[in-house]
């Protein structure tokens, strides 16, 4: 998923803004969590991880249904 799409989600949901460019494909990019060390993934921050995904997930659906962005450009 383009993390845009993360960043403008409500607003492209809501249609408060429209993508003008959207006959350019996008670049899928990855979204990483990233700890100073090993010791500070805690069992919160792998909840954090999950909830984040799930999230991520949603709104690449809703963004998809909404005919917005195609399955590819979040795969």
């Amino acid at each position: 998923m383009a993390k845009y799409s993360v960043d403008m989600s409500n607003d492209l949901l809501s249609n408060k803004i429209i993508s003008i460019l959207s006959k350019f494909p996008l670049k899928p990019t990855k979204l990483w969590l990233i700890c100073p060390s090993r010791q500070t993934i805690t069992p919160t921050v792998l909840l954090l991880r999950e909830h984040l995904k799930i999230k991520c997930a949603e709104i690449s659906s809703q963004l998809i249904d909404k005919e917005m962005v195609t399955k590819e450009d979040v795969d």
